[in-house]
């Protein structure tokens, strides 16, 4: 692949060129139409005299027209042609130069006309004419007037002089856009080279980082244009950073979310190995076993569901769901825990709210939710769910009180082993998944979550979704 100093200076050494070569063009074309010009001038004039003489002796009686007394012809330029002829071809002077030929490719003009062509002596050779028709008139002996005649007058030049000029000038054109053409691509050169010299200490910069992404780019002076690439590039090494801290964290809570079930796992098998036991003690020892099993099942279950939905391997199946039946539904799972803990339930829901989404994946999304706010209220306090439309859109809300997490931490609880209380004191299936999960689920279903908590007072998750309603009229 081309470099981008290649690149740029073959198209800054083609576009000079271009620009030098139309105008050279336009000199040369210019200089040609001012020395023809000129020349036409010249001729035109000369050829105005040589009508009058043809007029002045035509109107003599005693003279006829082959007999007119012209002067040898010549130019400014040299020896120039000239030849008069009548309408129906009869030669009224021809100059010496022409060696008794006549001009040719000559153009048909009218009366009192004048034209300006390029024409062909008798031998061949290139000239530039002027042709003019007058009327002259013979006068009559006895009337002293005449029958009128058009004499076609024709004044040309060899344009060597021009020739010359034109062919030194276009020399003079090759040779100055040939060496300007040299300078220009040694100046762009090295104009190019120094300003592409900071993507040389970008990319030294860059190399130099290798696998440390908490150092960032720092560089002096920064071309406006690469301003915005240093900018992003740090902030690109910013998330890096960060993201290598939270695979860090990561493994260091499922490290520990799965320490202590296997331990208890361990433990106790080791204790009923000890010793020979009874068909009863190994029944409840097994038994006994189902709550971690279960609590390791529910961490590696939901941190698969977060992976594929991560790669986008979950398949989506929206149709029209009633939020009231899916909340009335999910809520079933975590009634007992409503009980153990005492905690009293107000509802709000309306006798039906329809929305397009997948039931399974909503469902699961709504259960996590409830979970957390079940696990994480109070003892003894409340949870309050309600299902309202604002602006087209129907809201699910899940609160519950007695938030022991900030305003500013809100955050922090959609990322994946994350708790509402730090201690991790909470038991039960909630083992930081929940919200994560809950978050990842709402936005692969085009819906949106949102987060708020009191410290000390209420925490609260809003899902909205578009009702079936709006999603039909779209």
């Amino acid at each position: 692949m081309r470099s981008i100093r290649t690149s740029l200076l073959v198209g800054a050494v083609v576009v000079t060129a271009c620009a030098f070569a139309l105008a050279s063009i336009a000199i040369y074309r210019g200089a040609k139409s001012t020395l023809i010009a000129d020349v036409d001038e010249e001729l035109g004039e000369e050829l105005r005299l040589v009508a009058s003489t043809v007029r002045a002796q035509g109107a003599s009686v005693q003279l006829g027209f082959e007999d007119l007394d012209m002067p040898e012809y010549t130019t400014a330029r040299g020896d120039g042609f000239l030849q008069l002829w009548l309408e129906d071809g009869t030669v009224l002077y021809r100059s010496p130069t022409l060696a008794g030929g006549m001009l040719t490719d000559l153009p048909v003009i009218q009366t009192d006309q004048t034209s300006f062509a390029w024409a062909r002596t008798p031998d061949g050779r290139r000239v530039r004419a002027v042709s003019i028709r007058f009327d002259a008139r013979r006068e009559a002996h006895a009337t002293g007037s005449g029958p009128p005649f058009v004499v076609q007058a024709v004044a040309a030049c060899e344009p060597e002089e021009i020739d010359v000029f034109l062919d030194r000038l276009k020399i003079l054109l090759l040779a100055v856009g040939a060496l300007t053409g040299l300078a220009a691509a040694l100046t762009l050169a090295v104009v190019i080279r120094s300003s592409l010299r900071p993507l040389d200490v970008l990319a030294g910069q860059i190399e130099g980082l290798r696998d440390d992404v908490s150092s960032r780019v720092h560089m002096g002076r920064v071309p406006r244009e690469m301003e915005p690439i240093v900018q992003q590039l740090n902030q690109l090494l910013a998330r890096l950073e960060s993201a290598f801290q939270r695979e860090r964290t990561f493994s260091a809570d499922i490290a520990h979310e799965l320490r202590t079930p296997i331990a208890d796992l361990r433990s106790t098998v080791e204790v009923m190995l000890s010793r020979p036991r009874s068909t009863d003690d190994y029944r409840d020892t097994l038994e006994s076993t189902l709550d971690p099993i279960r609590r390791v099942q529910a961490i590696v279950e939901r941190l698969l569901y977060l992976g594929r939905l991560d790669a986008g391997q979950i398949e989506i199946e929206e149709q029209p769901v009633d939020l009231c039946e899916l909340v009335t539904a999910s809520w079933q799972p975590v009634a007992g825990t409503v009980q153990r803990r005492r905690l009293s339930v107000e509802w709000d829901l309306p006798s039906a709210a329809h929305v397009v989404s997948d039931p399974l994946l909503l469902a699961l999304a709504i259960r996590n939710v409830l979970e957390n706010a079940t696990n994480y209220a109070n003892e003894g306090g409340y949870v309050r769910i309600s299902i309202g439309a604002t602006n087209g859109a129907n809201t699910l809300r899940i609160v519950n009180s007695g938030s022991n997490v900030a305003p500013e931490e809100v955050g922090m609880l959609l990322r994946r082993f994350a708790r509402g209380d730090v201690s991790r004191t909470a038991k039960g299936e909630h083992f930081g998944l929940g919200l994560a999960l809950a978050a990842k689920i709402v936005s692969a279903l085009h819906g949106t979550m949102d987060v708020q908590s009191r410290l000390g007072g209420e925490f609260s998750v809003t899902f909205s979704f578009e009702s079936a309603r709006e999603r039909a009229v779209i």
